[in-house]
């Protein structure tokens, strides 16, 4: 793992159990985990607010073409 640095933020408690929850809803074993996983994703939105020039993405879907009314559902 990468050389890390260990910080100290304060919460309240009502914001600190909402995290808590979410965080065990979503699977995350640490709080450490979480935070991290958090900071990247506002990184990452925050440039591709700053991007200039196109963006491109790609919607990739896998279906049963045999499976009847996927359409409907």
């Amino acid at each position: 793992m990468p050389d890390l640095t260990r910080i100290s933020i304060s919460l309240e408690n009502a914001l600190l159990d909402a995290f808590d929850e979410r965080n065990a809803a979503k699977g995350y074993a640490t709080r450490s985990e979480a935070i991290r996983d958090l900071i990247r994703d506002r990184l990452v939105h925050e440039q591709a607010e700053r991007a200039e020039g196109e963006q491109v993405a790609v919607v990739t879907l896998v279906y049963d073409h045999h499976a009847r009314e996927l359409a409907a559902r």
